[in-house]
């Protein structure tokens, strides 16, 4: 293939192949790794004072959207103090009837997780450490959830096939 004057068409490339390369040169560049080692090429440093006086840097983005979210909360202080409310406050969550839940979801029933159309069957109905609210606890019927029927403190709250076969939703 050293005619310069063919395409590569010629040769029969289409969308979509490879093309593997060798460079035969003893001269060239990509010799020793020249392009694929990047410990080769020296790289550009910029002082932090440089870099500060940029407006399109990442951080001069991040400090005006802080600034922004600054005002913003500042306003929903001013706005909730003048309606006399208290910000921040959380509302308690209803008292579930845990026996209604129970047989609204029982231990076995075969079940929908969304996003994602995930099926499996219900393995747990209840409260989870450290979380608000009530949880059910679903076997997936694939690995596709994001753990083993264990909460975030790593008690058990339901058996499972393996690793990504459990997920809970509220």
């Amino acid at each position: 293939m050293m005619d310069e004057d063919k395409t590569l068409r010629y040769y029969g490339t289409r969308n979509g192949m490879e093309i593997h390369i060798k460079d035969t040169d003893p001269h060239s560049i990509s010799l020793h790794g020249g392009l694929e080692d990047v410990s080769q090429v020296e790289k550009y440093v910029m002082d932090d004072e440089a870099y500060d006086k940029l407006d399109n840097s990442v951080r001069a983005i991040k400090k005006r959207e802080q600034a922004r979210a600054a005002v913003k909360a500042a306003e929903a202080k001013r706005e909730a103090a003048e309606r006399g409310e208290e910000l921040g406050t959380v509302e308690e969550e209803p008292e579930v009837d845990m026996e209604q839940l129970a047989k609204d979801f029982p231990t076995d029933g075969r079940c929908e997780v969304q996003p994602g159309g995930r099926r499996g069957a219900i393995g747990y109905v209840g409260k989870v450490t450290g979380m608000k609210g009530v949880f059910i606890g679903i076997r997936l019927d694939e690995p596709m959830g994001m753990n083993d029927g264990c909460g975030l403190d790593g008690k058990k709250y339901f058996e499972c096939q393996g690793a990504k076969y459990g997920c809970f939703s509220k």
